[in-house]
């Protein structure tokens, strides 16, 4: 019926591959947490150089002569 394992046999192979999964999805998680933060950082880093630009480009559109 179960080939060439016991049901103790499965139930143990079982628990290994759970315990796996577990160690998985524990480093998965992390990684989702590190990136996370890291993408923030670099979001915030970009907001800010594109809002001086737009500083930048609006004093010189003000400082600009009308013909």
């Amino acid at each position: 019926m179960y080939d060439a394992y016991s049901k103790m046999e499965l139930f143990d192979k079982i628990d290994v591959l759970e315990e796996r999964i577990n160690i998985i999805e524990d480093t998965l998680n992390g990684f989702i947490k590190d990136w996370k933060k890291a993408n923030k950082k670099s979001k915030k880093k970009r907001d800010e150089l594109w809002d001086e630009m737009v500083r930048v480009v609006a004093v010189q559109s003000r400082s600009k002569i009308a013909p």
